[in-house]
């Protein structure tokens, strides 16, 4: 990331300064018309404007370019943590549902476990009482 910022000012500079030095051989050009004295003049005070410039350019265009960057890793990490939060959120509803429908389904056997118990018991106990019928019928006779 380092480099990276690195690569972008020195490009940046670059171009500040090439752009620079083009606009001070264009004023250069231009006062040629001039005597020699104020045309050296001029294009000095040219290119020492430009470098300056270009050096205050340069460093604005670092604090954009680092402050960019920082904004880009902060939103990553907010996105990356609020996500986080989430998916710990899903997995607490998922496995709250589970258990719920874990002991619903418990419960339901249990209950059927229960009415099946209750109607072999009555079951049983029918048959138990025609066979004492059958059987006090059979004796009487």
């Amino acid at each position: 990331m380092k480099r990276f910022l690195e690569t972008v000012s020195e490009n940046s500079c670059n171009i500040s300064s090439s752009s620079s030095s083009s606009s001070s051989s264009s004023s250069s050009s231009s006062s040629s018309s001039s005597s020699s004295r104020s045309k050296s003049s001029s294009s000095s005070s040219s290119s020492s404007f430009s470098s300056s410039n270009s050096s205050s350019s340069c460093s604005s265009i670092s604090i954009v370019v680092v402050a960019v960057v920082v904004v880009v890793l902060v939103v990553v990490v907010v996105v990356v943590v609020v996500l986080t939060l989430v998916l710990i959120v899903v997995a607490v509803v998922v496995v709250v549902v589970v258990v719920v429908v874990v002991v619903v389904v418990v419960v339901l056997v249990v209950v059927v476990i229960v009415v099946v118990l209750k109607i072999v018991v009555v079951v049983i106990v029918v048959v138990v009482v025609v066979l004492v019928v059958v059987v006090a019928v059979v004796l009487v006779y």
